[in-house]
């Protein structure tokens, strides 16, 4: 019985230091080649990425947030934001804005990082300034955002 309780109250710590990992952490930052913290401490992330956004939409939802930071134990989710493919920012800037605030919401709300991947295979520069500019005018207060400014 002894054992159980143990290895439950593990458990249970664990879960809840997880759930609060950016407030445990703050600000990331890299020093040399090493991810630190707002302390300079050494922190390594757990995560998954979503497929682009036009193309598995059903992910990009709170519900999935929080299966991955409450039950894989998740403590960094990258929101792919698919650019050019059809449903993609360059056609549909205004659902794929929605789709990837769905993700950044519910990462802010689960206390864990969110990647914001700008997945182009081209160079869009005034697009990817213009949804960055957006964007972290909304978030950039958040110690929970890293931004992925461009990515192939």
């Amino acid at each position: 019985m002894r054992t159980v309780f143990c290895f439950l109250l593990v458990v249970i710590i664990c879960s809840a230091s997880n759930s609060q990992f950016v407030k445990l952490h703050g600000q990331l930052k890299v020093k040399g080649a090493t991810l630190v913290d707002a302390k300079g401490k050494e922190v390594v992330l757990h995560g998954m990425s979503f497929g682009w956004h036009n193309w598995w939409p059903r992910f990009y939802n709170e519900g999935a947030v929080h299966e991955l930071a409450t039950k894989w134990n998740c403590t960094v989710i990258r929101a792919a934001m698919g650019v050019e493919p059809d449903s993609g920012y360059l056609k549909s800037p205004d659902r794929s804005i929605t789709l990837m605030k769905n993700v950044i919401d519910a990462c802010i709300k689960e206390n864990v990082y969110v990647i914001i991947d700008w997945h182009d295979h081209n160079i869009h520069q005034k697009e990817a300034v213009d949804f960055f500019s957006r964007i972290s005018k909304e978030y950039g207060k958040y110690a929970h955002v890293i931004y992925e400014i461009y990515n192939e």
